[in-house]
């Protein structure tokens, strides 16, 4: 019978040719030394992840006067250079985009000047008003 699937039986991590000594736990490993006295073999261990260092009384990395200078002057060019390079906006590109916003404002204008009117009249003869919907 053949048999066409490969499968993984090892144990995930490991390295090839290292075997775990029965026994083994983080807290004793006594039994893991004992098999790496008989056998002459590295055991592999398991990964254990650092604690990361954080200093809760840092506020940063302490700069000269120098330093300090250099920094916030090359932060200043660099906003002046992004507002020299900025993209130039086509006349006409200009003329539709201001088109298009008076449009805009005119419509929803008029809309809300008109449904207001009517929302004005429903409360001064004692009616509920209407919501807001487009005709």
């Amino acid at each position: 019978m053949e048999n066409d699937t490969l499968a993984h039986t090892g144990v995930i991590g490991m390295h090839w040719g290292h075997k775990k000594a029965s026994g083994w736990s983080p807290k004793d490993n006594t039994a893991a030394k004992q098999q790496v006295a008989k056998s002459g073999k590295k055991i592999a261990k398991p990964f254990v992840k650092p604690e990361k260092k954080t200093s809760t009384t840092s506020t940063g990395p302490r700069l000269t006067d120098a330093q300090l200078k250099s920094r916030i002057n090359r932060i200043e060019m660099e906003q002046k250079y992004a507002t020299l390079t900025k993209k130039k906006i086509s006349p006409g590109r200009k003329m539709v985009t201001d088109i298009l916003t008076n449009a805009f404002k005119t419509t929803a204008t008029t809309y809300l000047t008109k449904m207001m009117g009517k929302n004005v009249e429903k409360l001064m003869n004692g009616k509920a008003p209407d919501a807001p919907v487009p005709p």
